[in-house]
Order: C-alpha cells, then structure tokens, then sequence
C-alpha cells in the first residue's frame, strides 16, 4: 500500500541519518578523554606516601561504584578481582 512504502522509505531515511561511519566507537572516545583529564588532575599528596597515581585510585573509585560498591572496602575487593 502507499502508506507503507512511505513508512518504509522514512524509516530507511532516518536509519541514514543514524548509521555511523565504519570504525566510530563512542566508548572508545570517552574512555581517552577520561584518561587524559584524569592525568590533568593535580595530586597534592605527599610523594613519599603514594603508592597509586592519582589517575588510576580515580579511574578504580568511578569503575567500582558504577559497580554497585558502597564504600572504600568494596571498591577495594572489586579491583582486586578486576
């Protein structure tokens, strides 16, 4: 019918409109980005007590709550077992 062939060709036109190029990977994006403002961070820490960078207790801390870990101790377990 004519109603469906208008259906079908606004769904292709709007599948266009949404394809993404070959090798676009979002994730990817977002993850260098946080790596490079996570090493933008300043560490006021004294240097002869750390054992971590900054950037990586950091990146551990948003990684294990978006895991569902409640405190330090969880995160803790959670990297260790990640």
């Amino acid at each position: 019918t004519v109603a469906r062939a208008a259906l079908c060709q606004r769904l292709r036109a709007s599948a266009r409109r949404f394809t993404r190029p070959a090798g676009h990977n979002p994730r990817r994006k977002r993850t260098q980005n946080w790596i490079e403002t996570g090493g933008n961070v300043k560490d006021n820490r004294q240097s002869c007590k750390v054992m971590y960078p900054l950037s990586e207790v950091l990146l551990l801390v948003v990684c294990g709550t978006m895991a569902a870990c409640d405190d330090y101790d969880d995160i803790v377990l959670w990297g260790n077992r990640h």
